[in-house]
């Protein structure tokens, strides 16, 4: 059977850039548009080695807020 893996994309305004959690680690990753989502998920599964991505720290308060 395939490995599962969940993503969380979340999407707030002001500046209303994507950002996408890795929920297996726990990493959130800010993307440069929209655009990129498809890129990055076929990047993270397929292992591609180019990174178009800046790493956020984790919050210490949930992002909703």
């Amino acid at each position: 059977m395939p490995e599962r893996r969940t993503f969380i994309i979340r999407v707030h305004p002001p500046d209303d850039l994507p950002i996408l959690e890795d929920v297996a680690t726990g990493e959130l990753i800010r993307l440069a548009g929209l655009a990129s989502i498809p890129h990055e998920l076929s990047r993270r599964l397929h292992g591609s080695e180019e990174i178009a991505i800046t790493l956020l720290d984790k919050p210490s308060a949930p992002l909703e807020q």
